[in-house]
């Protein structure tokens, strides 16, 4: 990496985001972000880092302060240019993004499992920034449904959520892990989830021992030989429809019916 040793005056519309960029603000943070930047003015204001595309600047960090940039109607802003390759540029916007702001840490699983697709060495590649146990917890993010992806993300003005968090939040069965990210979201600890995680697959694991009785029972009257995949499908349909209707409960359509452990943490 070499410093082009530059900070010079870009117009605003020749700088444009990266793609790598894992850092976000809520409202709230933003509507602060944009008041100081006011009060600071253009030349008050910490130069954003670049490195130079085409006929313009890719950002590599500040791409919040150019976006409160554009809403205070500025038409230009200072950039330190540096001169980097894709993966410097990768790294350095990663470890700004960690150093002082939030981190979306599903878009970084996302980048992550693109660079392995690619056949990239993702520990080598961002030991400068995440130890090993952080980046498998980050891998294994992409094991959580979208449903309780979006959930997570959606609720921006929490601050509270962590890695550690969402990697607990990877290692439920996937029919608990909605009403396990509203519980996250309303800022349930992870001894709680450590412990709740225990149970659920206790729980799980109990099912399926019942489930294969019940199949087993169901081959001996009917004289087969052998535990049919379909017969097994059958009993999960039946015993899921029955958790659907008492899930119209007006009562429970709060909580998740099973495990029954969850329920304490939502009342």
């Amino acid at each position: 990496m070499e410093s082009l040793d530059l900070e010079v005056t870009a117009s605003i519309s020749s700088l444009k985001p990266n793609r790598w960029n894992m850092n976000f603000l809520s409202r709230k943070e933003m509507k602060r972000l944009i008041r100081r930047m006011a009060e600071s003015g253009r030349d008050g204001t910490p130069p954003i880092i670049v490195r130079p595309v085409n006929d313009g600047y890719e950002i590599i960090d500040g791409e919040q302060r150019w976006r409160a940039a554009k809403k205070l109607g500025w038409k230009s802003v200072k950039v330190m240019v540096l001169n980097v390759n894709d993966e410097e540029a990768k790294i350095l916007c990663l470890s700004y993004n960690l150093l002082r702001g939030r981190v979306n840490w599903f878009k970084l699983s996302d980048v992550l499992r693109r660079d392995l697709e690619k056949g990239v060495d993702v520990f080598r590649l961002y030991e400068s920034v995440l130890n090993n146990e952080e980046i498998k917890a980050v891998l294994s993010l992409e094991m959580v449904k979208p449903e309780a992806r979006r959930i997570i993300e959606e609720a921006k003005e929490n601050d509270n959520v962590t890695l550690q968090h969402l990697a607990l939040l990877a290692a439920y069965h996937p029919k608990y892990q909605e009403v396990i990210a509203q519980l996250i979201v309303k800022g349930v600890g992870i001894p709680e989830l450590k412990k709740n995680l225990i149970d659920t697959w206790k729980d799980i694991k109990r099912e399926e021992r019942l489930t294969r009785k019940k199949i087993e029972r169901k081959r001996k009257l009917n004289g087969s030989k052998k535990i049919s995949s379909i017969d097994i499908d059958e009993e999960e349909s039946k015993r899921e429809q029955v958790e659907s209707f008492k899930a119209c409960d007006k009562k429970e359509e709060s909580m998740f019916l099973e495990p029954r452990k969850v329920r304490s943490f939502i009342e």
